[in-house]
C-alpha cells in the first residue's frame, strides 16, 4: 500500500509537471514609445510604457490596494542616459465580491518616465523588461522585453507626442507652496486604527471643490475609508504593525475642481510635507526598519484565511466541480453499508488526495514566482494537451458509467482484499481529480484569496492553498463522520444502476464544458482532432466491454491498443497537431484579420499597406501562407504576373478538408509552391456569397471544391475536384510554362 501510494503521488507529480510545458498566454500587450522620434543631447524627453489589456483584464497602479503588484520596468543601462521613475496616471477603483479595494487600469494606459541623454552617440538603443500582474478572477504575472532605437540630433516630436500630452494631464503633480491650496494635517495613532485629518485651504480667489482621494503606497497600513466634509478629509487606516515607524510617511492623490477645471495633486497626509522627488515622481523606496518594531499578522491575512476555507467549501457547488462531485455522492451511497471506521478511512484518503494535490499546485506557484514565470491558478487548463487528456479520461469514465464497458473483480478473499486497498487508493485519486477540475473555477471570495496568494510569501501561499483544499474536502468528510446524515441517503438497490447512468451523463456534461475550454484555447481544429480521438476510444471501450469476460482477451487487448494508437495519431498529430497547440487558432485569427482587411480593401479601395503585407507573405516548406480572396487582390497579383493558386473551400465541405490535409498541405506541394513563389489564395465559401457563387459558375462548376492556377494574366488552369499530389504538381508545371 505504501509503495503504491508513493507511486501514485509521483505519477500525479509527473502529470502536473507536463502541464508546465506551455506558457500562459498573456492578456496584456506592452510597447515602449517615446515623445520624440529624434532627441537632442541634454534636452529632456519622455519614454512611455504603453499597455493594452484585453476583455477587462486589469493591471495595477503604483499603489495596487489590498492585493496586486504595480507595473515595473527594469532598464538596461545605456551610457549617458538617465531615466526617472515611472509616473502613473489616475487609476480606476475596483471592489471585488469580498469587499477588497484595488486600483488599476482595464483598457489602455501609458506610464511615463522623464529622460535625458548627455552622451555623444548618433543613436541609442533603449531596452528594458516590463513586469506586471494581470487579473480577472485569477491573477497571472506577466513579463515582456521592450526595445526602442532613437536617433540623436535635432529634437523632433514623434507621432505619439499627443498621447504623452494627454497622459500627462492624468498624472498628479506635487503640491508646492505656490499651488492653489495649502494643507494642514494631523494623525491620531492607536493600536487598531489610525485616524488622519487633512484640512484643505484654498488660496484667495480660488474656487475649490475636492472630488476624489486615492491613497498612496504604504506597506504598513491600508486605507479603509475616506470621508469628505467640505474641504476636510477624514481618512482611516488599518495598521499592520502594533508600533508605528518613526519615519512613518502617508500621502495620497487628490482630484480637485479648481476654478471649473479638474486637477490632480500629490498631497501629504502625515507628516505635513512630501519628501523630495526623484526624477519623474515620488520616491517609492521603503524606509529603513526602526530598531524596535513589533509586528503582528495583518488583519487582512486572517480575513484571507477565512475566505480561503469558505471559498473551498463553496467550490463544491461550482459548475466545474458539481458534475464530478456526483462521483463522490455515488461512492457514499456504495459505502453506506460499510463500518464507520471504513467510511472515515475513505473520507481522510479523499481529503489527503485533495490536500496533497493542492500542495503540489502551491509548490508550482512558489517555484514559478521564484523563477519569474507567468503562472497562475488553473494554469494546467491553459495547456491544450492537458485539457485533451482530461476530456479523454472523463469521457472513458462516462462510458463506463452508462454501461458501455465495466470491470468487475472476481470474487475471492484475496482479490477482495486487493479491491479494498484499491478503494482507498481510489479515494485518494478522486481527491486529486477533484483538485484538477476545481482549479479553473473561482468561488465567491476565492478571487481575492488567489490574487493575494500570488503576491504573498511562500509559507502564506501554502497555508492558503491547504485551507482551500480542506474547505473543498469538508462536506464529504462531514458525511463520513456523521452516520446520522448518512441515514438520509437511500439504501443500496436496483435504483443505483439508473443513478450510475445519470452520473455518467453528468460526466458527459463535464466533457462539453472542457470542449468549450479547448475551443477557446486552440480553435475548431483541436475540437475535430479530439472528437476523432474520442471516436476511437469509444470503439476501444465497446470492444473491451464485449471481450473482457466473454471473448478472447488477448485479441481484444491488441485491437484496443491499435485503436488507441490510431486515434492518437490521427486526432492529435494529423487533424490537429498537439505539439503546436496554438498554431491553428493563431492562424485562424490572422486569417480573420486578413479577410476583414481584404473585404474592406475590395469595398473601399486603397489599402497599400495591406497589399504590401500580403506581398510579404511567403509559403515555405513548413507552412502555406494563405491569402484571403478578394477580386482586387487577385487582380493585383495577376497584374504583377504572379503565379496564383486558388483553393475554393468551405468548412462544411468534407472533400475540401480531405484534399487539403492529404494533398495540398503536404510537404511535397508546399516545397514546390515555395520554390516557385506561388501566391496561395483561399476562396472561403462557408457562408453564402453571391459574388463567389458567380465566380464558381464562371468555371462551369456547381460548387466546391475547385482548384486552379492563374499563370499571371493568362487563362486559368482548372484541376479536377478529386486531386492528387501528382495532379497539383502537373498543374503547377503547366502554369509555369504559360507564364
Amino acid at each position: 500500500m505504501k509503495h503504491t501510494l508513493a507511486a501514485s503521488i509521483l505519477l500525479f507529480l509527473g502529470l502536473a509537471c507536463s502541464t508546465n510545458t506551455v506558457k500562459a498566454e498573456s492578456h496584456v500587450q506592452v510597447q515602449l514609445i517615446s515623445s520624440h522620434s529624434e532627441i537632442e543631447t541634454g534636452k529632456p524627453f519622455q519614454l512611455g510604457i504603453h499597455i493594452e489589456m484585453q476583455d477587462h483584464w486589469h493591471t495595477y497602479w503604483e499603489n495596487p490596494g489590498s492585493s496586486g503588484i504595480p507595473t515595473d520596468v527594469a532598464w538596461t543601462e545605456v551610457s549617458g542616459l538617465d531615466i526617472g521613475a515611472l509616473q502613473f496616471p489616475l487609476p480606476k477603483k475596483y471592489v471585488d465580491d469580498a469587499g477588497f479595494v484595488t486600483y488599476g487600469y482595464d483598457d489602455k494606459t501609458t506610464l511615463i518616465a522623464n529622460a535625458v541623454y548627455t552622451g555623444s552617440a548618433k543613436e541609442i538603443d533603449i531596452k528594458g523588461v516590463v513586469s506586471w500582474l494581470e487579473c480577472k478572477g485569477i491573477c497571472l504575472p506577466g513579463e515582456q522585453k521592450v526595445q526602442l532605437v532613437l536617433k540623436t540630433g535635432q529634437q523632433t516630436e514623434s507621432k505619439e507626442a499627443a498621447l504623452f500630452k494627454e497622459t500627462q494631464k492624468m498624472i498628479p503633480v506635487k503640491l508646492t507652496p505656490a499651488g492653489p491650496f495649502e494643507v494642514e494635517t494631523s494623525l491620531n495613532l492607536t493600536e487598531d486604527v489610525w485616524n488622519a485629518k487633512v484640512d484643505l485651504k484654498p488660496k484667495e480667489g480660488v474656487t475649490f471643490k475636492p472630488l476624489r482621494f486615492f491613497p498612496g503606497y504604504q506597506k504598513d497600513s491600508e486605507m479603509t475609508s475616506v470621508t469628505m466634509e467640505g474641504n476636510r478629509l477624514l481618512i482611516e487606516y488599518s495598521p499592520w504593525a502594533e508600533v508605528a515607524k518613526k519615519d512613518l510617511f502617508l500621502y495620497g492623490v487628490l482630484e480637485v475642481e479648481i476654478n471649473g477645471s479638474k486637477e490632480l495633486y500629490r498631497i501629504p497626509v502625515f507628516p505635513q510635507e512630501l519628501p523630495k522627488e526623484k526624477a519623474g515622481g515620488i520616491s517609492m523606496e521603503t524606509p529603513a526598519e526602526p530598531e524596535a518594531t513589533t509586528t503582528k499578522v495583518p488583519p487582512s491575512m486572517l480575513y484571507i484565511l477565512l475566505l480561503a476555507f469558505f471559498g473551498g467549501l463553496i467550490l463544491n457547488l461550482m459548475p466545474c466541480v458539481l458534475p464530478v462531485l456526483s462521483l463522490k455522492v455515488f461512492s457514499i451511497i456504495n459505502e453506506a453499508g460499510e463500518s464507520a471506521a471504513r467510511r472515515i478511512q475513505f473520507g481522510w484518503m479523499y481529503t489527503l488526495g485533495i490536500m496533497v494535490s493542492f500542495a503540489i499546485l502551491a509548490g508550482f506557484l512558489i517555484a514559478a514566482k521564484a523563477a519569474g514565470e507567468s503562472l497562475g491558478i488553473g494554469f494546467q487548463f491553459q495547456n491544450p494537451g492537458f485539457v485533451i487528456f482530461m476530456i479523454a479520461l472523463i469521457f472513458v469514465m462516462a462510458l463506463s458509467f452508462v454501461g458501455v464497458f465495466e470491470i468487475e473483480a472476481p470474487q475471492s478473499q484475496k482479490i477482495q482484499g486487493l479491491a479494498q486497498k484499491r478503494g482507498l487508493l481510489g479515494a485518494f485519486y478522486q481527491g486529486g481529480l477533484m483538485t484538477i477540475l476545481s482549479t479553473p473555477c473561482t468561488a465567491p471570495g476565492l478571487g481575492a484569496a488567489y490574487g493575494w496568494a500570488v503576491t504573498a510569501e511562500s509559507w502564506q501561499i501554502l497555508v492558503i492553498f491547504e485551507l482551500i483544499a480542506f474547505g473543498l474536502a469538508t462536506p464529504y468528510l462531514v458525511l463520513c463522520y456523521s452516520p446520522g446524515l448518512l441515514k438520509f441517503l437511500p439504501k443500496p438497490g436496483a435504483w443505483m444502476d439508473y443513478f450510475k447512468v445519470v452520473m455518467g451523463f453528468l460526466l458527459f456534461a463535464t466533457v462539453i464544458w472542457l470542449m468549450n475550454t479547448l475551443m477557446n484555447l486552440s480553435g475548431s481544429t483541436a475540437i475535430i482532432g479530439t472528437l476523432t480521438l474520442l471516436l476511437f476510444l469509444a470503439c476501444a471501450a465497446w470492444i473491451h466491454g464485449k471481450t473482457f469476460f466473454h471473448g478472447p482477451k488477448a485479441k481484444g487487448l491488441i485491437v484496443n491498443v491499435l485503436l488507441i494508437i490510431c486515434g492518437v495519431w490521427l486526432g492529435l498529430f494529423k487533424l490537429f497537431d498537439v505539439s503546436k497547440p496554438f498554431d491553428a487558432i493563431n492562424s485562424y485569427k490572422n486569417d480573420l484579420r486578413l479577410k476583414f482587411l481584404s473585404e474592406s480593401q475590395s469595398q473601399h479601395g486603397g489599402g497599400q499597406q495591406f497589399i504590401e503585407e500580403l506581398e510579404a507573405m511567403k509559403t515555405t516548406a513548413e507552412k502555406i501562407a494563405w491569402i484571403p480572396y478578394s477580386p482586387k487582390v487577385l487582380e493585383h497579383f495577376r497584374n504583377k504576373n504572379k503565379l496564383v493558386f486558388l483553393d475554393f473551400t468551405a468548412e462544411w465541405c468534407a472533400t475540401c478538408k480531405v484534399n487539403e490535409k492529404l494533398v495540398v498541405d503536404t510537404k511535397g506541394v508546399r516545397s514546390a509552391f515555395a520554390k516557385n513563389n506561388v501566391v496561395t489564395m483561399k476562396v472561403d465559401y462557408t457562408d453564402e456569397d453571391p459574388k463567389i457563387t458567380e465566380f464558381i459558375h464562371s468555371f462551369k462548376r456547381a460548387g466546391v471544391p475547385i482548384y486552379l492556377f492563374y499563370p499571371g494574366e493568362g487563362e486559368p488552369i482548372l484541376l479536377p475536384e478529386t486531386i492528387t499530389t501528382g495532379l497539383v504538381l502537373d498543374g503547377l508545371n503547366e502554369a509555369k510554362e504559360k507564364m
